[in-house]
């Protein structure tokens, strides 16, 4: 706790009272009507990523920078696209500080430091007089208490489907105009141009195993629950006959474990957050296996099978969020155990990936979503700021 205090809390805030200083002396004018944009501050993969490629390429008359880590790996390919501020840098409190639009994927995601804003915010210590819209990394499912107001205060929050829109606006308690629907940026650029004889495992995380040491990660049930299967010989033995190939790409927040689940088997591949692009997992793999994540909606967009493995319930609701409005039943089977899952899987080789079951509950879910997502949010943020934004 104090080596986070000392090395990001104190530095960062030194920073941000420079900045606040230079500021009112008339440093840096040229910031003031910007719009800045990122993720989690080290990518550009998401919602944060294809909306400021959409701006650079068709509204140039915005002043737009993307807030990316230098040492990112996607640093270059978001270089080439437009303009880009060091995260944590100096320049980045001041742009922050000096912009007229935060865009970000996560809350707070715009900000140096995440954590210290939401605390100095929720405690009444900073207001940010600029507009801003959360552009979220997944469409939401749950009953996410942090997410409602007044503990998150936004001008905009964009919905990716319908459903979830009328769930967020009737539980979320947001002023009236905050919520809107729109469609994820990066639908637009989901597509299935490039399907191959690929299964993709995606699992989320954990909140309970985040901190634990490799040694103790060894021992949970969601690592040998996963390696169990990936070293199954059944699976391997199907991988083999159909000529498939299996990615596992565990959640950004798991991937310090990745290198613990490193397979020998040819047609497996284990996903390091360096080496896999998750839009180009999701256009290219033909069959999805999750548990919770909401990556199964992206999916479903693209009208494929999914495949749900639940061995932990119980464990996961107790510690993350609460159930919605949302059943994932609705779009593949859930399984519990490795048994049901490899019989789902195993159906579905048989039946050549068929989801005539689950196809309308699917097509219906996005039924008023026709595309152009990037443009219906860049109009609806200019009716927010006609509007005046949103106490």
């Amino acid at each position: 706790m104090f080596g986070f205090v000392f090395k990001k809390v104190i530095p960062n805030l030194m920073k941000f009272i420079i900045a606040k200083f230079l500021i009112f002396l008339g440093y840096k004018k040229d910031y003031e009507n910007c719009w800045i944009i990122s993720e989690r501050g080290n990518d550009a993969r998401d919602n944060g990523y294809f909306f400021f490629k959409y701006l650079c390429e068709q509204h140039p008359e915005i002043s737009c920078y993307y807030i990316i880590d230098k040492e990112s790996s996607d640093y270059e390919k978001v270089k080439k696209i437009g303009l880009t501020i060091e995260y944590q840098s100096f320049e980045h409190f001041v742009v922050m500080l000096r912009s007229s639009h935060l865009i970000s994927t996560h809350i707070m995601g715009f900000t140096p430091e995440a954590e210290v804003f939401m605390i100095l915010e929720k405690r009444n210590l900073f207001e940010f007089k600029s507009k801003k819209i959360f552009l979220q990394h997944g469409i939401i499912k749950s009953d996410i208490e942090g997410l409602k107001y007044p503990n998150v205060k936004l001008d905009l929050f964009v919905c990716g489907a319908y459903d979830e829109y009328r769930y967020i606006h009737d539980h979320y308690r947001h002023p009236e105009g905050v919520v809107q629907y729109t469609g994820l940026a990066r639908y637009d650029f989901l597509n299935n141009d490039r399907v191959k004889r690929q299964i993709l495992i995606m699992p989320t995380w954990r909140k309970w195993l985040n901190s634990l040491s490799e040694q103790e990660f060894l021992e949970t049930e969601y690592c040998k629950q996963y390696l169990d299967v990936l070293n199954d010989g059944q699976l391997h033995e199907w991988l083999e006959k159909e000529e498939y190939e299996l990615v596992f790409y565990p959640h950004y927040e798991m991937q310090k474990y990745v290198h613990l689940f490193a397979m020998t088997h040819p047609n497996i591949h284990v996903g390091y957050f360096e080496n896999y692009d998750v839009q180009t997992l999701l256009k290219e793999s033909e069959l999805l296996i999750t548990d919770y994540s909401s990556v199964f909606f992206d999916f479903a967009y693209l009208n494929k099978p999914i495949l749900y493995f639940q061995f932990d319930q119980e464990q996961f609701f107790s510690y993350h969020y609460a159930k919605g409005y949302f059943d994932e039943k609705v779009f593949g089977p859930i399984c519990k155990t490795k048994k049901e899952l490899l019989n789902s899987l195993n159906s579905f080789f048989v039946n050549s990936m068929d989801i005539s079951n689950y196809e309308d509950n699917q097509k219906m879910f996005f039924r008023t979503n026709n595309g152009n997502c990037c443009e219906k949010i860049y109009q609806t943020i200019l009716t927010i700021n006609k509007d005046g934004g949103n106490e």
